[in-house]
């Protein structure tokens, strides 16, 4: 996590030293990973000193470009976890006495909860360099080894079974458009920020609680309608982080450590047919009774049943849930204090130092992660974003449509019996009007007149080509009118019924422009179905005639006509199939069309001339 933080008469000295007691008095702090990958406190670190960087003296604009190049270099910096620490912390003097801190913070020993706990710590040490803090009876590495035992009980054994049995119904991620090209190296995050002010917010509370919801239950379900809007999938596993502080010793809620795992949270917003229980505040309800059911099973971690769901189930997601809605850690005040800072908001203790200026998280293997906190009456919703996974403006379309659920569920009731809250971006709106904007003049123009306008225009040029040879444009015009010649000659004449039982090729396509040159309707017949088949076909669509090609020459019908187009063309037969009476252009029918038919028999469909 990445913070900065300023204000004017920041004290770099004083935050040097409540900084260094920090450290001193939280283990965690002090933290290593060894090469073997275990974990060590280390009992004596060197002595950590703030580096004070001025830049009073710049102009603006290079001022300006100094702190972008200090975000751009720190916000994704990656500690090595085998040196400590773990942490980087720059103060910058800038004009008018404002100090500026630089936070950048490698999150793998510290979860949401001790944010409020080192934060609050922090802001009182800040405030009064000579304070105490609480001694604790135990440190994280007690609490490991107390929670180990632990799962080795009955009500372990419970959770487990619990979530064992939900593992064939559970789904997969949202599947969230990607972008064409994934981007390669080291992820980088971009942050959407949002901010309710105290009318709205108190506007929202009253109207969940009145619906039996929590703000955080509200706000974690307009986060599923989104991605029910973008994904396309109504029935989908979002990523919920709990702080997983078991009651396992008094101290427990006011030591640091990563305590966190999280909850897979099953979105279910599939259609029930009832308008009440499809409305937002029905699934926002539904959704948070499956959360509160997912965590009276919690003893059980989310990488335990992801662990479990790969091997027992091949539909099981290969890597992570990606979307993820982090709650701000709710906590109990200690020792009886109604206002222990280690129970407020880790922002709220933040801003008894300065005010955060601009913040960013980043976590791998997280594609989209929310946070909110309250500030001052106030609601910071912010989004922590991989952008480069997502076709451009999705990502801002996505927050765009949270943060007008939001805005809406707080102003208004319209929004909680909605089934569909969440309207279209209006860049969407205006591509799919454009796309559907389809309105124009009809052609009339017969294709098979418009094969005789290609033949005047285009001559010899070729029309079409098949393996067995080719046709120019003139040669086509006269083989469909020879074959439309010859079918009058056999008499056949508008509206008659007349099959096509041939393969995809130049003496397919001369049939069925002949067939519609003489006005009658075209039955298309796949010349490797089983006869009896075939023979349904055309005894339920009346054919008179069948025509063939010389490869399929040995179909039977009512009447069998073969289409040469390779032989020498008839000119008689050429000028009687020009000499034709135009179509009648009201005739209705055009073709029929056969399906499989879920009867077991082929059944016809019908296409109209227009």
């Amino acid at each position: 996590i990445y913070l900065e933080i300023e204000r004017a008469g920041l004290d770099p000295a004083r935050f040097e030293h409540a900084w260094r007691r920090l450290v001193a008095h939280h283990d965690m702090l002090r933290a290593v990973v060894l090469p073997d990958g275990r974990q060590q406190v280390l009992a004596d670190p060197p002595l950590w000193s703030l580096p004070v960087e001025d830049l009073t003296m710049l102009d603006p604009e290079t001022e300006a470009a100094r702190l972008l190049a200090l975000r751009e270099e720190l916000s994704h910096e990656c500690h090595d976890l085998e040196r400590w620490p773990t942490w980087t912390i720059r103060a910058l003097r800038r004009p008018g006495g404002v100090v500026r801190l630089l936070v950048g913070i490698d999150c793998w020993a510290i979860d949401g909860r001790s944010w409020q706990v080192m934060f609050g710590d922090l802001a009182t040490l800040y405030e009064d360099g000579d304070a105490v803090l609480k001694t604790t009876g135990i440190g994280f590495r007690d609490y490991i080894l107390a929670a180990g035992r632990a799962e080795e009980g009955p009500a372990f054994a419970r959770d487990l079974a619990y979530w064992q049995a939900r593992i064939p119904h559970l789904p997969g991620p949202p599947p969230v458009p990607r972008a064409a090209r994934l981007p390669e190296g080291r992820p980088r995050f971009r942050r959407l920020s949002l901010r309710i002010d105290a009318g709205l917010l108190a506007g929202l509370k009253r109207r969940a609680a009145a619906r039996g919801l929590t703000l955080a239950s509200t706000l974690l379900a307009a986060y599923a309608e989104v991605f029910d809007r973008w994904s396309g999938s109504r029935h989908f596993m979002l990523n919920v982080p709990r702080w997983n502080r078991r009651d396992l010793h008094p101290d427990v809620p006011d030591i640091i450590g990563e305590f966190a795992t999280f909850t897979l949270l099953e979105v279910d917003n599939r259609p029930t047919g009832n308008p009440a229980d499809d409305a937002f505040a029905a699934r926002a309800r539904r959704l948070q009774d499956r959360l509160w059911t997912d965590l009276a099973h919690a003893r059980v971690s989310g990488v335990r049943v992801l662990r479990e769901w790969r091997r027992l189930s091949p539909d099981a997601p290969a890597g992570t849930i990606p979307s993820v809605f982090t709650d701000e850690p709710a906590s109990r005040a200690t020792d009886g204090a109604a206002d222990d800072p280690r129970t407020r908001s880790w922002m709220a203790s933040i801003s008894r130092i300065g005010d955060v200026v601009h913040s960013l998280s980043q976590t791998p293997q997280v594609w989209i992660d929310t946070q909110y906190h309250e500030l001052d009456g106030t609601l910071l919703g912010h989004w922590d974003a991989h952008d480069a996974l997502f076709p451009d403006g999705l990502v801002d379309d996505m927050f765009a449509g949270w943060e007008g659920l939001i805005r809406s569920l707080a102003s208004g009731d319209d929004a909680w019996s909605d089934p569909c809250p969440i309207p279209l971006p209006a860049g969407q709106i205006a591509r799919r009007r454009a796309a559907n904007a389809t309105a124009a003049p009809i052609d009339r123009t017969e294709l098979h007149d418009a094969v005789t306008g290609h033949a005047v225009r285009l001559g010899d040029a070729m029309a079409v080509a098949d393996g067995r040879g080719r046709l120019s444009w003139t040669a086509l015009a006269e083989r469909i009118a020879e074959t439309a010649g010859r079918l009058a000659a056999a008499g056949m004449s508008g509206g008659d019924v007349i099959a096509v039982a041939m393969r995809k090729g130049a003496a397919q396509l001369v049939a069925a422009q002949a067939i519609q040159r003489l006005g009658a309707v075209m039955v298309a017949v796949d010349p490797d179905l089983p006869p009896t088949r075939r023979a349904h076909i055309l005894t339920d669509s009346g054919a008179r005639l069948v025509l063939v090609d010389e490869t399929t020459a040995g179909i039977e019908g009512p009447a069998v006509m073969a289409v040469d187009i390779r032989s020498a063309a008839d000119p008689v037969l050429i000028a009687a199939g020009r000499g034709l009476a135009a179509p009648d252009p009201a005739r209705p029918l055009a073709a029929l069309v056969y399906t499989s038919g879920s009867t077991g028999l082929p059944k016809g469909v019908i296409l109209e001339q227009r």
